[in-house]
């Protein structure tokens, strides 16, 4: 038994490492940083460390996509496509996949193909005309 109790308590530190992370990057994600913004996303996303909420999942995958985090980007379009965190919005998901791609997000080009072979030739033309529009605002000095 005393395996059990030395598990157990490793996990309670896991636990308590994994809450004390959130704690962290929820101040450096606030300041706009956008590393930690993504963290924070893929631990509400997976529940690590806070219960699984995927409405904050994409709102922080959402703000660290904003800053051209390639990651964030792709995981924000696959989940507008799903319509985790939100009702699904398929040209907003093609937008931000091909922002991805642009990126260099190596997953992202796959993602938006397979998601473009099951969408209409007009969504994924507004998504793609969205990209264009966000990347000409983002330039503007």
């Amino acid at each position: 038994m005393r395996w059990l109790s030395s598990f157990w308590s490793g996990w309670k530190w896991v636990r308590r490492a994994r809450v004390a992370a959130v704690q962290h990057n929820h101040s450096k994600a606030e300041l706009g940083d956008p590393a930690a913004q993504y963290d924070l996303g893929e631990r509400y996303h997976d529940g690590l460390g806070v219960a699984r909420d995927y409405t904050l999942a994409l709102n922080w995958f959402m703000r660290a996509a904003a800053q051209g985090h390639a990651k964030a980007q792709l995981n924000a379009g696959l989940m507008l496509f799903l319509g985790r965190g939100s009702a699904p919005d398929r040209a907003e998901a093609v937008k931000w996949l091909v922002l991805a791609v642009e990126a260099g997000e190596p997953k992202a080009d796959t993602a938006l193909e397979r998601i473009s072979r099951r969408l209409e030739v007009e969504v994924v033309r507004e998504g793609r005309q969205r990209a264009a529009d966000y990347r000409a605002t983002r330039t503007r000095p």
